[in-house]
């Protein structure tokens, strides 16, 4: 069942100084599944940022309609299911962790006596355990990111939007977000995050969508993407004929397609040749990525 929905969603900025408009989004579709982790990637200025504000209502589309659990974006009942981390937090620095969470605890309805008890499970969830009585004024950016984090899941939401949640952290940092995403998923939740970090977005989501320039250019499963068309032979020996590199494993070549594969495998068994592996390539998503961008820039 889908729990976002948006069809032909077009934004476009006025610039009265400018005297021109500039389109942020132009005619993107978009579906994302309850309790799933959806990967939503692009180069900067493909429209992330501003698909990921209409969603929570902190701007409005020109065209289009963007729907959360059937509830159009922006109404009470659509916000009420979602947790929203910017992609540059910035927070009253005066203020110490439990007081700030405190504040976004009772923004969102929760009950003030509940809090304490809530707010020390999420900072222990984010990577900032015993930080209740520090000034947000004395934390790195990693911190901020990791509290950033903890607002956006304190009020237990159905849906957690994150953009660039992994900005500004170290290699543990980004093992521990992705951990917790995988967590919301495993509690029922569902998870929307754009991503430079293209290793840590192959490594969680289950689907992604390629955006550039406003529009959507790739959509599918993390598995469906990645597959190749050609498969990889290994085998121990060095067959008679054909183009084979010798590898730690044994002997290497590649087949264009699932048939030829299937030839390959049937003439070295009756060969008498041991076979290693035969399995479909599987490419990165670095590399679909950037075979995007050439396909699209090529004549």
């Amino acid at each position: 069942m889908s729990l976002i929905e948006i069809e032909g969603l077009r934004k476009v900025y006025r610039s009265p100084f400018l005297r021109r408009e500039v389109v942020g989004l132009e005619q993107l579709d978009l579906s994302v599944e309850t309790n799933e982790i959806f990967g939503f990637l692009g180069p900067n200025g493909a429209g992330k940022s501003t698909t990921l504000k209409i969603l929570t209502g902190i701007i409005q589309a020109t065209a289009g309609s963007a729907k959360i659990a059937g509830q159009p974006v922006g109404t009470p009942a659509a916000r009420e299911i979602l947790g929203f981390m910017p992609e540059f937090p910035t927070f009253h620095d005066f203020l110490r962790a439990e007081e700030f969470l405190t504040f976004y605890g009772e923004l969102s309805g929760m009950r003030r006596e509940a809090l304490p008890a809530r707010i020390d499970e999420v900072l222990s969830l984010v990577g900032l355990p015993g930080v209740q009585d520090r000034p947000l004024r004395g934390f790195s950016k990693g911190m901020l990111q990791r509290i950033g984090l903890a607002q956006a899941v304190l009020h237990d939401p159905d849906l957690v939007i994150l953009d660039e949640p992994m900005s500004g952290l170290d290699p543990v940092g980004r093992r521990d977000v992705r951990r917790l995403m995988e967590g919301l998923k495993a509690q029922g939740k569902t998870v929307l995050f754009s991503s430079h970090v293209l290793n840590d977005v192959e490594e969680v989501a289950d689907r992604i969508t390629v955006v550039r320039e406003g529009r959507n250019v790739l959509s599918g499963t993390i598995e469906s993407l990645l597959s190749g068309q050609r498969f990889e032979l290994v085998v121990r020996q060095q067959p008679a004929s054909g183009a084979w590199t010798k590898t730690a494993e044994g002997y290497h070549c590649y087949c264009e397609h699932e048939e030829a594969a299937q030839l390959a495998v049937r003439a070295l068994s009756e060969a008498g040749i041991s076979i290693v592996r035969c399995q479909r390539e599987r490419r990165s998503l670095e590399e679909l990525f950037f075979l995007d961008i050439s396909e699209e820039e090529s004549p």
